[in-house]
């Protein structure tokens, strides 16, 4: 019989303490993004994540894109955004993806179909109320330095010259 003694308790502890860190450093590597490949689709995200990610993005032009995978409106404009952050993201376009859906597999066949390259989250309820999001799809475009510029819901064909328009004059301005 095996008999733990404070040292041998405290060596246990911190064996299993350095695995945890190991197992969770490996999962954070593998989390990082290469550049040109088609981001992950990360689970969910709560207000302070998404909070953290905002902060850590301020120099950025961001659109927070809420969409939910059996919107008819939210398919056609999933490829645009994908395109818009393709060619703007060097000059400082993040775009987020917040998809509203709860079954995940049908959020992931809509990413693939669109060949989305954002990083993008299943939202929950309390993203949606702090941002009022009511209807899909729905877009939220912040200034470089934090401030919400636009909100509008909707995507029509009409729409694509004006969100380009709008994501020009944003990542010309200063705030």
């Amino acid at each position: 019989m095996t008999t733990f003694n404070k040292s041998t308790f405290s060596e246990v502890s911190r064996a299993i303490l350095v695995s945890v860190f190991v197992v969770c450093a490996f999962f954070s590597i593998q989390a990082e993004r290469v550049e040109g490949e088609v981001v992950p689709f990360i689970t969910r995200i709560n207000f302070p994540g998404l909070k953290a990610k905002l902060d850590a993005n301020k120099d950025k032009v961001i659109i927070l894109d809420f969409w939910m995978s059996d919107c008819p409106n939210c398919r056609k404009a999933a490829p645009f955004m994908n395109r818009m952050y393709s060619k703007y993201k060097r000059r400082g376009l993040l775009i987020i993806g917040l998809s509203v859906d709860k079954d995940l597999e049908a959020a992931r066949k809509l990413m693939s179909a669109a060949g989305t390259s954002y990083p993008t989250f299943l939202a929950d309820n309390t993203i949606m109320n702090m941002y009022g999001v009511r209807l899909v799809p729905y877009h939220i475009y912040i200034g470089r330095k934090g401030r919400i510029k636009k909100r509008e819901t909707g995507f029509y064909e009409d729409k694509r010259s004006e969100i380009e328009k709008e994501i020009v004059e944003l990542l010309g301005e200063s705030d």
